[in-house]
């Protein structure tokens, strides 16, 4: 299965199922490149509607048995365990009764990766590590080694610009970023952020400072039905209306509003 914006050949995949992508499909190419690589593909047409349902009927299910420390997307989320929780021997039964509780009350087709690790960081790459259905334990004794073979742009904080200015530091692989110390981390990052980085990649809970949502965006690959400007224009309109019917869910409203257009190769 591949989630495609709108039903055109020409528009690309924005999800993919895991069963799709042992076809070698990825997000982004055009549907047709898909229906190539797997010609019984189903595509479906995206409802953000329904998954911000379904998101909330994650998240009310995920709070039956443990509390939300931070809702960090649409399908991610950190929980904070209590002392009594915090051995493995104790997390792990109640991260199966989470898991068991999103296939019977939300849907048996939806799989959950969870990692269990000291810091929000750790356990978010111990979620990565098996996917689509894993339970990850990283402690402290498992620390650098389970992590060496990790890229370091699949970290999160790690985007390319950020992997640029580590490379030119000598920064290439995770050894040489765990050896790194905490000052060298912030003058990297050019912000106590780096140093918030180091701690949360060591072990240690740093708390996150409060985001605050500055900017809505939406986007869409045009068909070559919809590349004429008339054409483009409606499909403008469209991303307007969605853009709008989130501030309004948020409760906020604009004071800028800004267009692109990026022409494909």
């Amino acid at each position: 299965v591949i989630v495609a914006p709108l039903a055109s050949e020409h528009t690309g995949a924005i999800a993919v199922s895991y069963e799709a992508r042992a076809f070698g499909i990825k997000r982004g190419p055009p549907v047709r490149e898909a229906r190539a690589l797997c010609p019984g593909i189903a595509i479906r047409p995206a409802r953000h509607d329904r998954y911000v349902q379904v998101h909330k009927l994650l998240l009310a299910e995920i709070e039956r048995r443990l509390p939300l420390a931070k809702v960090y997307s649409i399908d991610e989320a950190a929980c904070r365990l209590n002392r009594s929780e915090a051995t493995p021997e104790a997390a792990l039964p109640v991260a199966r009764a989470v898991r068991q509780g999103i296939a019977e009350n939300v849907g048996p087709s939806l799989r959950a990766s969870i990692g269990l690790a000291p810091t929000r960081l750790l356990a978010k790459l111990a979620a990565e590590l098996e996917k689509p259905d894993g339970l990850t334990v990283l402690t402290m004794d498992d620390l650098p080694g389970r992590l060496l073979d990790l890229p370091i742009t699949d970290i999160p904080g790690v985007g390319p610009g950020m992997s640029a200015r580590l490379a030119r530091a000598g920064v290439h692989d995770f050894l040489s970023l765990w050896k790194l110390q905490p000052k060298q981390a912030r003058a990297l990052w050019n912000s106590v952020q780096g140093e918030r980085f180091w701690y949360a990649l060591h072990g240690f809970e740093t708390e996150e400072p409060e985001t605050v949502k500055s900017m809505i965006g939406h986007s869409r690959v045009l068909s070559r039905d919809h590349e004429s400007p008339e054409r483009a224009r409606i499909v403008a309109r469209a991303l307007l209306l969605k853009a709008a019917s989130r501030l309004r869910h948020y409760g906020m409203y604009a004071s800028t509003l800004s267009a692109s257009v990026r022409l494909r190769p």
